[in-house]
């Protein structure tokens, strides 16, 4: 088999904001995140540029808040999967990934909240990519201790990156 089932990352962009974002510049980026995150290339992303109606269904369906968020990420493996390793992590043996998921960005929040902070549209949708990977990896901001360590590992990213 010449090409793998899965690529290492996937970008879908809907329609409405097509004109407006760069596809090859979205999975320029998200490739380049991957580059200088933890685990290098264990792991497959894909990354979906949605709207505000798309990302409160799914913070309603998944986290019981009923309003638009920026970014949301998801977890793609089963741990009760027979294929599972030691870890939890279901691993493709065709490329090696470790199946991490998908990250859902608002394309209306990150104007907003680029507009709010004063920073470029693609800067911010960077640091929205960034955050969602780094949940995928396991990182979270639920504790202080532990916001400390994501908001630094983020910062780190984002300074490697040059947005």
């Amino acid at each position: 088999m010449d090409s793998p089932l899965f690529q290492r990352t996937s970008v879908q962009v809907f329609d409405a904001f097509r004109r407006r974002i760069s596809h090859s510049w979205l999975v320029k980026t998200l490739e380049s995140i991957l580059d200088l995150s933890d685990n290098r290339k264990l792991f497959a992303v894909s990354l979906v540029m949605a709207d505000d109606e798309t990302l409160q269904r799914l913070n309603l369906e998944y986290r019981g808040i009923d309003e638009p968020t920026d970014v949301l990420s998801f977890l793609l493996w089963d741990h009760s999967d027979s294929t599972a390793n030691s870890c939890g992590e279901f691993i493709d043996p065709e490329t090696s990934f470790t199946k991490f998921g998908e990250i859902v960005i608002s394309y209306p929040q990150a104007i907003y909240q680029a507009r709010q902070r004063k920073n470029a549209v693609k800067s911010e949708i960077g640091m929205l990519m960034v955050h969602g990977i780094l949940h995928l990896m396991g990182y979270d901001h639920d504790g202080f201790d532990n916001e400390i360590e994501m908001w630094s590992r983020q910062e780190e990213l984002l300074a490697n990156l040059k947005l």
